[in-house]
């Protein structure tokens, strides 16, 4: 029996995916000043996060192992067939098992069914992880937050 699962997030685990956007918030973007942190926080509130898995133009994903939701990816379905993956986290502990790539991959899926013909994302220290599945460089934002540079990188999903 598999042990984990990725599944949509349904609106009465919110709880659950704000806690763990929190923790990740506050541990794996300790790099963001608070003040950042705080309107990051703010944006990503329970109920936009619960209104966010019933959203047409979102896509919540979770990954649960043994029934704890232990990761999750949220994209936003953009104009012109385009989404914009915003989060993509795995609990620290479940890391180094390829969730993170089993993750990615169904998030494209599930984007390929919506007719979703590219993603884009921005990331500051994962770039060999999005570079190794086929996402390429668009663009460097220097120094855009806390003095860290940001990737901007796309993929086709065509």
């Amino acid at each position: 029996m598999k042990q984990s699962i990725i599944k949509q997030i349904p609106i009465n685990h919110g709880g659950r995916l704000h806690t763990l956007f929190g923790t990740a918030l506050e541990n794996d973007f300790a790099y963001f000043l608070p003040d950042y942190r705080m309107g990051i926080r703010r944006a990503n509130s329970r109920t936009r996060l619960q209104i966010a898995t019933i959203h047409p133009r979102r896509l919540v994903l979770g990954l649960y192992s043994h029934g704890e939701l232990v990761g999750y990816s949220i994209c936003g379905l953009q104009a012109n067939a385009r989404a914009f993956l915003f989060w993509l986290y795995v609990v620290p502990n479940m890391r180094g098992k390829k969730l993170g790539i089993e993750l990615l991959q169904q998030t494209e899926d599930h984007l390929k069914k919506r007719h979703v013909d590219s993603i884009e994302l921005i990331t500051h220290n994962q770039q060999s992880f999005y570079e190794r599945h086929e996402y390429e460089m668009k663009k460097i934002m220097r120094e855009i937050a806390a003095g860290v540079d940001m990737y901007v990188m796309i993929k086709s999903l065509k």
